[in-house]
């Protein structure tokens, strides 16, 4: 029987605490990390990037972010999420949350499917 990967959610109430919390991941073994978007700013892209860049700078692990929760007025797109999120370190894949499997076929296609996707609303 072979070994089965292990995927540690580092999600933080800051991302200070979401860094600390990969390292610590990496310290102990992880085959990979996840987090959601910072909590103060759920629905932000740019406060994603920037969230999103420090826990995956934070170690070498595979990073899988998450898709960013129903915006108030929709204005991200997954052509805009993919293009953004190649500017965080490690970056394995998304964890999609939404029910929009209409925007999840969008993020597939638009990654050639090349995208590492895990599905399941929250």
């Amino acid at each position: 029987a072979g070994q089965v990967p292990v995927v540690f959610h580092v999600g933080g109430t800051t991302t200070e605490d979401a860094v600390e919390l990969a390292r610590h991941a990496r310290s102990l073994g992880a085959d990979a990390v996840a987090s959601v978007a910072p909590a103060d700013q759920p629905n932000d892209l740019a406060a994603a990037i920037k969230h999103y860049a420090a826990i995956g700078g934070a170690s070498d692990l595979p990073f899988y972010v998450y898709w960013l929760a129903t915006d108030a007025d929709g204005s991200v797109t997954p052509g805009q999420f993919l293009e953004a999120m190649e500017a965080v370190p490690n970056c394995a894949g998304v964890k999609f949350t939404d029910t929009n499997f209409y925007k999840f076929q969008q993020l597939i296609d638009l990654s050639h499917g090349t995208l590492n996707a895990i599905t399941g609303p929250d």
